[in-house]
């Protein structure tokens, strides 16, 4: 379900890629630009910051399944220790989503660690402290 429900939210995504990049291109054939994209990545304008984030969202989303595509069709036998080795490299529609208390207990969880970790080797012997 998750599979099918993710590639269907890709799909969505690059629809709106390219809907974004359509205003784009009507931006700079309204404004003389040759390139509707821009020269060497600078951007000729007509869009928001967040779809231009949208944008560089889903260039890294399609990189990151293009990896996982290759890796799956080249290393069949191995694809189960690719995605346990690097679990962020599936595209974010494929990502499981925690809920704000999990990230919260983790963090509690890491800061209380960190602190006894520190109390424990702060710890001064009393014989050696006179």
């Amino acid at each position: 379900v998750n599979f099918k429900d993710g590639l269907g939210q890709m799909n969505l995504d690059h629809r709106r890629c390219n809907d974004i990049r359509a205003k784009q291109r009507i931006f700079a054939t309204n404004n003389g630009f040759k390139r509707p994209r821009g020269v060497k990545g600078i951007q000729t304008g007509g869009i928001s910051y967040e779809e231009y984030d949208f944008l560089r969202k889903g260039l890294v989303d399609r990189n990151k399944l293009l990896a996982v595509s290759v890796v799956m069709a080249c290393l069949p036998n191995y694809f189960v220790y690719y995605l346990w080795s690097f679990p962020d490299m599936m595209p974010s529609p494929f990502l499981k989503v925690k809920d704000m208390q999990e990230i919260s207990r983790e963090r509690c969880h890491a800061v209380i660690s960190t602190l006894l970790d520190i109390e424990k080797g702060a710890r001064v012997a009393p014989w050696t402290a006179k």
